[in-house]
Parts: structure tokens; sequence; C-alpha cells
């Protein structure tokens, strides 16, 4: 009888324990089965200590990172204070991958990194080395987009190398990416951090799908785009209507939130839910449209008074930003310009179509450059890349990358749409006139003049490294000839210059 009051009271005490705990996740996390899966890792290479002169590479100027995992192709780093990569000091504990670690400065700093894409996951484990306790080096995650930053608890008591594992990162619903940061007090040695790993259990949604579209009216986001370009981005998305958000859900936490098929009552007048396929019934892999009152949107597309719109097409342009807690469609005027019902044009047929992110792609560009030594590089995540800075200092530059010649005789409403970025943080304030578009039809490789008209760029991203569409831009009916190339010209100066990232160039 004492052995079993004891059991009880053993039971009871662990349950008021776990229960005490805020961090702990929900019980259907554990019951998964699913394979644990690895959304980002990081290891910072295998740097030969010989190989590598001082001063070590910032983390801005590092090149050597090893990231895998599905959000491996978004994400970017970034420091307050001084981060180093330091392969001097190679990650003394059992199972240490690589040679090198980051190392933050003695007199204290955070290393960040940014735009960690979720993949439809919201439970996540995260790991990491570190030789420096617990006081010393602390760990928060901030939702993308948000201000607030939210500290990841953990204990660490010794200040020898050592893995950190099974941190619990819940993340609201709804939520496409978020930043880590890990901050260190002064020290006398610095300190180091090595290994982060983040897996889920979660069903993972492609991050970024291999196909779709450019985000245009001719031709939209799939959903899956959408979903994974929640970044106050505009664009058009077209998707099938399979559902809404049910009436007074302040923000969707479940299944029971939402209603897949045609809503019977006052439900759902104020949205739809769009999914890629008109049989799909995980509201996880849909978005949420906004249905603007007293426009034609809300009054020709809502379920409740027009339940022959289920499984009908929708195509629609807003801001893809959370609604309800999911991703969202939202900010439309709801003109009858805003949307297509039940269809839309088929695409226009590409005259060139590059992702820059192959070494060939990337090759079919032509570098010219008229000041400096640093030119446009390729990156397989990234694209075409162009910076002046270099060497731990920046220099005067003006470099051009050209397109392939096109043959336009007999077009019309030609357009030009890409993907950029510019960055780091610290430079998001040089002038986007440093970054410019220019088309002409009288360039030749072989050299000779050439004039050169600007085009004006819709769209320049405010968040750093944060991809944006360009909009779409439309080329002028006088270069409706042979010959005609575009070029984005790059300058910087020597006191200040922001890194240029361009991908996915396509002309319809």
């Amino acid at each position: 009888m004492k052995k079993f009051n004891h059991l009880i009271l053993s039971f009871l005490t662990a349950l008021f324990v776990f229960s005490a705990c805020d961090n702990i996740p929900p019980p259907e996390y554990w019951a998964q089965t699913r394979e644990t899966i690895v959304v980002f890792h990081e290891n910072f290479g295998n740097q030969n200590p010989d190989s590598v002169a001082y001063p070590f590479p910032s983390i801005a100027d590092y090149t050597g990172f090893q990231t895998t995992g599905f959000s491996a192709g978004s994400v970017r780093y970034s420091a307050e204070g001084t981060v180093t990569v330091r392969p001097d000091l190679s990650s003394d504990y059992p199972n240490a991958s690589g040679a090198s670690n980051a190392m933050l400065s003695p007199d204290g700093a955070s290393f960040v990194i940014n735009n960690i894409s979720t993949c439809g996951a919201r439970n996540l484990t995260l790991s990491f080395g570190s030789n420096q306790a617990s006081d010393i080096l602390s760990v928060s995650y901030q939702v993308f987009g948000a201000d607030q930053w939210h500290m990841i608890d953990y204990r660490k008591a010794t200040e020898e190398w050592g893995l950190v594992e099974d941190l619990i990162i819940i993340l609201p619903l709804g939520t496409s990416a978020f930043n880590l940061r890990f901050t260190a007090d002064p020290t006398y040695y610095g300190t180091r951090i090595d290994d982060i790993k983040i897996v889920t259990r979660d069903p993972i949604i492609p991050c970024e799908p291999e196909r779709g579209g450019a985000g245009t009216v001719e031709d939209p986001f799939t959903v899956a785009q959408a979903i994974a370009s929640q970044r106050n981005v505009t664009a058009w998305v077209k998707g099938y209507i399979v559902g809404s958000v049910r009436q007074g859900v302040s923000s969707v936490t479940s299944a029971d939130d939402v209603f897949i098929g045609v809503p019977t009552g006052w439900n759902a007048l104020t949205n739809v839910l769009i999914a890629d396929s008109p049989d799909e019934t995980d509201f996880r892999r849909c978005i949420v449209v906004n249905l603007p009152v007293g426009t034609p949107l809300r009054t020709e597309v809502n379920l409740v008074n027009n339940p022959e719109n289920f499984r009908q097409t929708l195509a629609a342009v807003g801001v893809l930003r959370a609604y309800f807690g999911l991703p969202g469609l939202r900010d439309s005027d709801g003109s009858n310009e805003s949307f297509v019902l039940g269809g839309i044009t088929e695409p226009r047929e590409d005259i060139l179509n590059e992702t820059l992110l192959t070494q060939e792609s990337f090759n079919r560009f032509l570098i010219r450059s008229n000041l400096g030594n640093q030119v446009w590089t390729f990156d397989s995540r990234f694209g075409a890349v162009m910076s002046g800075f270099a060497g731990g200092t920046t220099h005067a530059n003006e470099v051009s990358f050209i397109s392939p010649a096109m043959d336009l005789r007999g077009k019309s409403n030609v357009v030009l749409t890409f993907e950029h970025s510019r960055g780091p943080a610290s430079q998001m304030h040089v002038s986007t006139e440093n970054l410019t578009l220019w088309i002409s039809n009288n360039f030749y490789v072989g050299g000779g003049e050439s004039n050169w008209l600007r085009l004006p760029i819709p769209t320049h991203g405010t968040t750093a490294w944060q991809f944006v569409s360009s909009g779409e831009i439309a080329f002028p009916a006088d270069m409706m000839t042979e010959n005609v190339r575009f070029r984005f010209r790059y300058i910087c100066n020597d006191v200040e210059s922001a890194t240029w990232q361009i991908r996915n160039v396509v002309v319809r």
C-alpha cells in the first residue's frame, strides 16, 4: 500500500512539474510517429586554420557555410557587434561536426540567423554547441515581421565546450519564417557556438516550390508559393475555393475553426480558403483570402451567397501576410480588377527565362565594369550577387550585368519581372538609385557606343536579405526591335555599399 501511495505521489509531482512549465509542447507533438526532419543545420564548414589568414572572416564575409535542411536556401546571417568564423579552436565535444565555429566578440555581440523558413512546421527542437554557460549566452527567436523577441529557456552550467539539446520552440500558427539570435555578454576570450540544428516532427510543406508563377495577373503564384512568401509582398495568387474560416473565430488553432465545403448559416462572408487542389481538406495547405466589405470581391466570391463557387478557381491580388493566424492574402481594394473568378488568362510565352541559380544560366549574361575590381558573382541560392565590400572595406564600383540579346520584332506588351534582395541591415539606407535597370537596342558585345534608357523598378525590398518581386516592368514600344538587351547597373563609393542579389529573371 505504501508503495502504491508513493507511485501516486510521484505521478502527481511529475504532473505538477510539467504542467507548470510554459514551454512544454502540446501532447499531440510527442504523440506523432513521424520521423525527425531537419529544418536547418549549420556547422560553419571545415576550414583549415593554416588556410585562413588573420583577421578571421566576419559572418558577412564568410563563404564556407555548410548549411543543410529544408530552410537552407533562405537564411541570411547578420551580427550586432563583431562575429567572426574561427577555425583556430575546434569544437570539443562528442560528435562535433566541422573544424570551424562562430565566435562572438569578447566585448559582447549578437549573431542572428535571419529568415529561417518553417516549411509549415510549428513545433521545433533546437540544439547547438557552445563553450559558455547560460548566464553568459542567451538564445531567443522572433517571428518574421514582428518586433518582439522571445527567450528560449535552457540551462548550461559550465564554460567548457558542450552540446545543448532539446530546446523547444513553439511558433504561432501560420508562421512562415522566423529569426534566431544568440547573444553573449562580454567575456575574456569570447563566446563560440557551433552545430546549430533545428528539427521537427511536424509535416513539412515545401518551402520554395520548384515550379510556380511570377506573381503577376498573367502568371499568378500558386498557393504553395503564397504560403512560402508571407512577407508583406504584393502578388497575384490563384487557387481553388475550398472553404472558409468560421464566423466568430479570431485566430485559427485547429480544423474546428474552419469550414471545408459550402458553409451553412451566416458564416464566412469575410473570407474564403483557397488551395492548389480542389479536393484539399487540410487548412494548413490553404491561404485565407480577405473579402473587403462592400466590394465586388465579397459579394461575388463569398460561399454563403455563392455556393456554386465551391471548387471554382479564384485569382486575386493582395498583400501576402497573416490573416486569422494563417497565411493570408489581404489589403485588396476588392474591385473587379483585383480578382478573376472561374479562370484566368493563360500565361504568355516566355521570351527569356533565366533563374540565375545555375552557372549555365548566370553565364548567359555579360559583365561590364566601368569602375572598380569587384564584379557580379554566381551563387546557387541567391543568383547574381554584387557587392563593393571586399577585404574588410568598401571599394568604389560601377558594374553592369547585361542580359542576352532578344529579338522583339512583332511583339507587344512585353514585360520584365525578377526577384531581388539587398542587405545587410546596416546598409539598407543606401539609396536604391545605386541599383538601377536600363534597356538598349544598340549594344554590341564588340564595343562601340550604345544608348541606354532607364526603366523604373516598381518594388525594392525594405527588409535586409528578403527577396521581393520587382513587379511588372513594361518595355517601351520603340524597343520592339532586334538586339534588345537590359542591364542591372550597380554603383557604390568607397564609403558605403549594399549587396544586390537578383534571380528568376523573366521576360514575357
